[in-house]
């Protein structure tokens, strides 16, 4: 079980997450996780990398900290298109200009749509049934290789 485990895992791992300069490999390393997921029906856990993974690709094109939380919230309010965070502090001009991309807005107003689903377990009057939601993760998670290309990252 072990060996299986280190030969499904270790293609996806990045010996470097950290590494500001390697960002972008992150990137698309945590893009094989999300497909991985995919591939092996891990619907919950591939979205909800695919939500943080849109955070972390405004953060690599605005050469930004993937691990900041301060960072981090200054995108999630950008994509959300608000000009502070809840604390009150102004989101970069930079990050918000980045967030304008019409791909990300759409796939991001998918994941806030699905997110609701998916974490409130079905109880709301008109929650998706898990068929549909497991077709609209694979849809979102369908545009992310093309998300990355229309914003100029090597795919």
């Amino acid at each position: 079980l072990l060996t299986r485990i280190e030969h499904e895992y270790t293609p996806i791992g990045h010996a470097q997450p950290y590494n500001k300069v390697l960002a972008q490999e992150v990137l698309i390393k945590q893009l094989e996780m999300i497909e991985w997921y995919i591939g092996k029906q891990l619907y919950v856990q591939a979205f909800t990398l695919t939500r943080e993974w849109l955070i972390s690709v405004v953060l690599t094109k605005g050469e930004m900290d993937l691990y900041g939380s301060d960072e981090r919230e200054f995108a999630e309010a950008a994509i959300n298109g608000y000009p502070s965070t809840r604390n009150g502090h102004a989101v970069p001009q930079d990050l918000r200009d980045i967030c304008k991309h019409e791909l990300l807005k759409q796939i991001w107003k998918s994941c806030r749509d699905l997110r609701n689903d998916l974490a409130h377990a079905g109880m709301r009057r008109n929650a998706k049934r898990a068929a549909e939601v497991e077709k609209k993760v694979r849809e979102v998670c369908s545009q992310l290789r093309p998300l990355l290309k229309g914003m100029g990252y090597p795919v």
